[in-house]
């Protein structure tokens, strides 16, 4: 920990601001997020509208991510982030505040334009404002930042409706107004997090490095065009595969009789966990390769949520939100620095771009049929065999092209090599004469 507490406090002060941003507004969503579905069922809402709030969300993430791209090459990815947590902020309220269906889905609408401006300029960010020596452990450092942030929000997202009901003066736990409490907290506690970040200014290092659009004048060689690709197709079939559990997993334990604040717990533990593995994406990376960790790492949540199918019950359930939340937490920093290793400068912030509309159109899709699916049967079975079905079919897509991609075969060699050396060193000196 000291050693990793050593590179943030050698790092740039753009950084460190940036992980007090993150670690502030993400707390707040972390609440926001826990109780919102909640929030929608006490309403009278069920799994449908939720699909269709979900479905809204990632659209606009989607539709705004394709002008994201271009916007941070133009003005910088802080300047697209101050905008994203300025329109989220926004949009939180009236989704905390309105009851309207109609209402309800334009806030939803415009929370993915405000998450769109938070994720396509993130990487980007990191890139700019980090040295290629430091970069996979900062950025691993970030995201690990942003789950733990996103931890600590879930548990206190389940704890905070017992005492704000106990001040409000005895309202119930699960009473709507106090769900909307609950609700206005998080939001403060994201609106916080404009203060280190707009702290950064946007003199620092210039806007970003990376960006260039596809549509240039020279035609983009063939293993570049085919590396973008499966970005973004991988992108699109693992979010098929999330959003058919994430959505609906809190009401799918508190319908297995969970409570909010056990539920809170379970998904803090997750975070925390996760935050925690997530710190040694890139050393782990480089012991075992790249491609190695990522696939393992993608498939690891996916056996036990099919075995929901056969034995459902809250222990398992559990689990199965935990391996899958941290074995994700480990992959995405891995995903997002192999992007940095293998392409070009000017087409990264494209796949960024490209990779969040594949992702959250693939989100919406996802979730808006499999939300109308279970209202329909009646059961959750779709949702862990639509989860666990598109998870391989990604894992199965993105582990045969990279397998024989250059550049993991470059990293390979050079991982035997290097394993060769040291054996070689630690080889007593009487066996080698």
């Amino acid at each position: 920990m000291r050693e990793w507490l050593a590179r943030v406090g050698r790092s740039s002060r753009a950084i460190k601001l940036f992980i007090a941003y993150s670690l502030l507004a993400n707390i707040g969503l972390g609440v926001f997020q826990l109780i919102y579905n909640l929030y929608l069922v006490r309403l009278g809402y069920r799994e449908d509208f939720i699909g269709t709030i979900s479905a809204v969300t990632t659209v606009c993430i989607g539709v705004a991510a394709l002008v994201m791209g271009p916007l941070t090459n133009r003005f910088g990815s802080w300047r697209c982030i101050l905008f994203g947590l300025i329109t989220i902020s926004v949009a939180l309220l009236g989704q905390a505040l309105f009851t309207a269906p109609a209402l309800l889905l334009l806030s939803a609408g415009l929370t993915g334009i405000g998450q769109a401006g938070l994720i396509v300029p993130n990487m980007p960010f990191i890139i700019d404002h980090t040295n290629d020596d430091e970069r996979a452990d900062l950025s691993a450092i970030v995201f690990s930042v942003m789950s733990l942030s996103m931890t600590g929000g879930a548990l206190i997202g389940g704890r905070l409706p017992e005492v704000l009901g106990l001040l409000g003066g005895g309202f119930a736990p699960e009473a709507i107004i106090t769900y909307r409490a609950t609700l206005l907290a998080g939001i403060a506690l994201t609106i916080v997090g404009l203060l280190p970040l707009a702290l950064i200014g946007s003199g620092q290092r210039g806007a970003a490095v990376v960006g260039g659009r596809i549509m240039s004048g020279e035609r983009l060689p063939r293993r570049v065009r085919g590396d973008m690709a499966v970005f973004v197709a991988v992108g699109g079939l693992f979010s098929v595969s999330a959003a058919a559990i994430i959505p609906f997993y809190a009401v799918y334990l508190k319908d297995l009789g969970a409570q909010a604040s056990v539920i809170g717990t379970v998904f803090a533990l997750s975070g925390a966990l996760g935050a925690v593995v997530g710190i040694f994406a890139p050393p782990l990376a480089r012991r075992y390769g790249v491609l190695s960790v990522a696939a393992g790492a993608r498939f690891a949540g996916v056996p036990l949520l099919l075995l929901l199918l056969f034995i459902p019950g809250l222990n398992l359930a559990f689990l199965a939100y935990i391996v899958r939340a941290v074995a994700m937490t480990l992959a995405w920093p891995i995903d997002s620095n192999l992007i940095s290793d293998v392409l070009p400068a000017r087409q990264r912030a494209t796949v960024f771009s490209l990779r969040s509309a594949s992702w959250n159109c693939s989100w919406a899709v996802s979730s808006f049929v499999v939300g109308k699916l279970i209202v329909a049967t009646n059961s959750y079975n779709v949702v862990f065999i639509t989860s666990g079905v598109f998870a391989l079919l990604a894992l199965a897509l993105f582990t045969v092209y990279f397998w024989r991609h250059p550049h993991i075969i470059a990293e390979r060699a050079a991982r035997l090599a290097a394993g060769r050396d040291k054996a070689v060193r630690q080889r007593p000196v009487s066996s080698r004469s």
